[in-house]
């Protein structure tokens, strides 16, 4: 897919506020199945005609369910994102779009309206559209100012018309989405026949340096740290350490700009690939006040750590 390079604006209220609607709505010339129609008819565009790649997937999302499905099912998802955007709005008006829409998703399967193999499928489809840059691992929405690196954001028809071409080629099996699953908290594409196999060879920590700083709130990308100030499953803080760290931590913490522990994570697993451990905390990423350090203590007696600065941000 042609990249588009990423965009900075600060008019980010109005993009992350996007409104599912399942209003009818009349076909435009040139636009045999209705596809950019009904997706305009559901995105709110920056002032400057722009869409942002989380509010074009959870979109798509619905576009994909009533193209799989069919209205009804299609309406079911829409008014349960209803649902995940109104308990997820922040104090500033934001709504996380791509959290809302996999809850969203995830809230339709668990009521038995689609199989999970359907709702894999639709997660998917709608995550290799909605991209609109390079990093074809992750979705970025529009919020942030000049210099940030997790905005990705397209003039609407740009972004309109290539998610069309990209759903069409899906539709006739020119394209197979990339493989995902709903439940993994991870930015891998490739998923693996275990769900929570450990890996056979443990990492290399000498890969990670002893302290990083983001360049903005970026680490090293996929596969690497990810702080997820809430995650899709319970709304609290998740991390995700890098895969040159499996099998070599001992605890995680969580630590105050004095050095004070706030609190250990949980062990959750490895996920899908068995290469990222995950650690799950009691609240949300906001709570534990600005400028913390999450802090690695590894089976040699070393540690490692990430400063955070924004623990309400996702850094990755």
């Amino acid at each position: 897919m042609e990249s588009i390079s990423k965009v900075s604006s600060t008019d980010n209220t109005a993009q992350n506020k996007a409104v599912t609607s399942t209003t009818t709505t009349e076909t435009k010339p040139g636009d045999a199945s209705g596809f950019e129609t009904l997706l305009r008819s559901m995105i709110q565009p920056s002032t400057a005609n722009q869409a942002n790649e989380e509010e074009m997937f959870a979109s798509l999302v619905y576009e994909r369910i009533k193209s799989e499905k069919g209205e009804g099912v299609a309406k079911q998802y829409a008014d349960l994102l209803a649902g995940e955007k109104t308990s997820r709005v922040k104090a500033d008006g934001y709504i996380p779009l791509e959290d809302a829409a996999k809850g969203a998703l995830k809230s339709l399967r668990d009521s038995g309206a689609i199989t999970s193999q359907e709702a894999d499928q639709v997660y998917a489809e709608a995550f290799d559209a909605a991209q609109l840059d390079g990093n074809t691992e992750l979705l970025y929405d529009g919020r942030g100012g000049a210099g940030d690196t997790t905005i990705a954001l397209a003039e609407l028809e740009s972004a309109l018309s290539r998610a069309r071409l990209t759903t069409e080629k899906f539709d006739s099996g020119a394209l197979k989405a990339t493989a995902r699953s709903l439940d993994f908290e991870g930015g891998a594409s490739t998923l693996l026949s275990s769900p929570n196999a450990i890996t056979s060879t443990p990492g290399d920590p000498s890969l990670v340096p002893l302290t990083n700083d983001p360049q903005g709130t970026v680490f090293d990308g996929p596969q690497g740290f990810l702080f997820k100030p809430e995650s899709s499953t319970d709304q609290k803080l998740a991390v995700l350490l890098p895969q040159a760290l499996s099998q070599q931590v001992l605890s995680l913490l969580v630590k105050d700009s004095n050095g004070k522990t706030l609190e250990e994570g949980r062990s959750t697993g490895y996920g899908e690939l068995g290469i990222q451990e995950k650690f799950a905390f009691t609240k949300p990423g906001s709570e534990y006040g600005s400028n913390i350090t999450v802090q690695a203590l590894l089976n040699d007696g070393t540690t490692r750590e990430w400063r955070i600065s924004d623990p309400s941000q996702r850094y990755d």
